[in-house]
């Protein structure tokens, strides 16, 4: 299943923030090379508490720019109670989100956090750590 993500290379996200498309293809190499060796999995997305990962309900498989310039995830939902859960929810919405955890250099996760915006264009992008996803109806994320 591919599921898009809310990023596209050389434009500004909501937040405002920039991931220049060199920088995206580089963290998205280390991410397929780990997921090729490992086991990348992830969870639905928990906006109560972001940093918490709940039971594996999905694999990611790899991750891509479409021909849009759009990061996007291939997953694989799994047979766990998280991934038959997800997929009632899928059933049941009429769109899937992936939502990447981009892991930033210490400047920028401050501005990330204050609600602040760098100065530039996010260059420093260290690594994509994990993909969650979010079930949503007509663009609204369902909680």
């Amino acid at each position: 299943m591919i599921v898009a993500t809310n990023i596209v290379a050389d434009k500004p996200t909501e937040t405002g923030h920039i991931y220049p498309f060199d920088v995206l293809q580089r963290a998205i190499k280390e991410f397929n090379n780990r997921a090729t060796n490992h086991t990348s999995k992830g969870s639905e997305l928990d906006r109560n508490n972001i940093s918490k990962l709940g039971e594996a309900s999905h694999k990611t498989k790899r991750l891509f720019i479409n021909n849009s310039g759009m990061l996007c995830a291939e997953i694989e939902i799994l047979d766990t109670e998280a991934g038959t859960k997800l997929k009632e929810k899928i059933s049941e919405s009429s769109c899937l989100v992936a939502r990447p955890l981009m892991v930033v250099p210490n400047y920028v996760s401050k501005c990330i956090a204050d609600g602040t915006k760098p100065d530039k264009a996010i260059t420093e992008l260290q690594s994509i750590a994990r993909v969650q996803v979010e079930c949503c109806d007509n663009g609204k994320i369902k909680r």
